[in-house]
Parts: structure tokens; sequence; C-alpha cells
């Protein structure tokens, strides 16, 4: 199998050069690829059953940041409660808030299965209006990544090099 194509010398030159200069920009380019964070959030009217969001991963990953926004917020307050199902097992946060506003970080590894549940409970009096949103990077691998990357831009060159 010959690596090197071409019928001529100078064909097969052409094409030498073409091989070497893929190798080239392997060797000295970093491809950087960026995975977006993806947004979990929901709103509730009221707390009938006290769940104001539940979520189920497909993947593994990372929740990075949340937050909360009541729009009727008891004067003595509420509950949350950030509970992560995997299996059995039971991960759970609390937090207690007189704020209409809460910052969630519940900075929490996600394994691909995991529940994610967030219950509101009124320390006295209606809560509604409830909206919540966390966001979450799943875990991809990084040689996916690249490999994908790298084939791209290889192939987007090949097909704006001009033979001169």
């Amino acid at each position: 199998m010959d690596i090197i194509k071409g019928e001529t010398v100078e064909e097969k030159m052409k094409h030498l050069n073409v091989l070497l200069k893929r190798m080239s920009k392997r060797l000295h380019k970093t491809v950087v690829g960026v995975i977006t964070p993806f947004p979990i959030s929901g709103y509730a009217k009221d707390i009938a059953d006290s769940a104001v969001l539940r979520y189920m991963f497909p993947a593994s990953g990372k929740i990075t940041v949340g937050g909360m926004y009541v729009e009727n917020m008891p004067k003595d307050g509420i509950d949350i409660y950030t509970n992560i199902h995997r299996g059995e097992l039971v991960i759970s946060r609390e937090i207690w808030t007189n704020k209409k506003y809460v910052l969630i970080d519940p900075d929490a590894e996600i394994l691909a299965g995991d529940r994610l549940v967030v219950s509101v409970v009124s320390k006295g009096g209606d809560v509604s209006g409830i909206w919540v949103s966390f966001l979450w990077v799943p875990e991809v691998k990084d040689s996916e990544i690249k490999q994908f990357l790298i084939d791209d831009l290889e192939r987007i060159g090949e097909e704006n090099v001009r033979e001169e």
C-alpha cells in the first residue's frame, strides 16, 4: 500500500507536501473545543407536592451553579432542599432563606442516571411563583473532541487548497 499517491515524481512530491503540511499542523497547533453549560430550569406556580424541579441526567458531568427566585415569599422564609438521587444513595443539601432571590451553589459531580429533585417547604405562610435554574456541564471525552476538530479542520483545509 503506497501512502504517497501520484503517477509521476512531481505528483508524488505534491502529495508528499500535503501530507507533511497536515503532520506539521498536528505537531505545532493545539485545538481547543468548548462545551457550553446546559441550562436546566423550571417554574412552579405552587408547591403542592413541595418539588419545584425534577431532572434526570443522561450523562455524567457537573452542576456548576444555580439560582431560585420566589415571587411570593412568606415572611418567615422557606427551606430549599436539593437532593441528588444516585441509586439508593441520596446526596442532600438544605438552605434556609427569606430573600426572593437566592444563589444555589451545589458544585456537584453528576453520574449518568442521577436524578435531581429541588423541593421548597414554607416556614409559615403561602409560597408561590418559584423559578429555579441550574447550569450543568456534561462530561465529554477530550480525545473525541480533538479528533473530530482536527479531522474537520483538515477537510476544510483540503477543500480550500489551491494548486499552483
